[in-house]
């Protein structure tokens, strides 16, 4: 599996139900780090595909936001679901120009 895809369908687990405070909540909503979890535990090899889609998601939150964690990002009481949204999709695009 592609890293463009684990996020893409990270970004989709986040869609359906955004949570702050912790990686998940009783309702099925997920933090970003949350949903690459949920999308990876399904994967041969969960701790290195994690790795492989945490450090794209991190550069790029570095280079957009100027925050080194992607958890304190996600808690950050101004964030909003779709800051964390457009960092998945800005991630993805250029992993997907380079063919990752």
């Amino acid at each position: 599996m592609k890293v463009s895809e684990v996020l893409t369908e990270a970004r989709a687990e986040v869609e359906k139900g955004w949570y702050q405070g912790g990686y998940e909540d009783g309702y099925g909503g997920v933090c970003a780090l949350g949903a690459i979890r949920r999308v990876v535990a399904k994967t041969i090899h969960p701790f290195l595909c994690y790795q492989d889609a945490h450090f794209p998601l991190a550069e790029k939150l570095q280079e957009i936001y100027g925050f080194d964690s992607i958890s304190q990002f996600n808690d950050e009481p101004t964030t909003t679901k779709q800051d964390v949204l457009d960092l998945f999709d800005k991630t993805i695009i250029g992993l997907e120009e380079v063919g990752r």
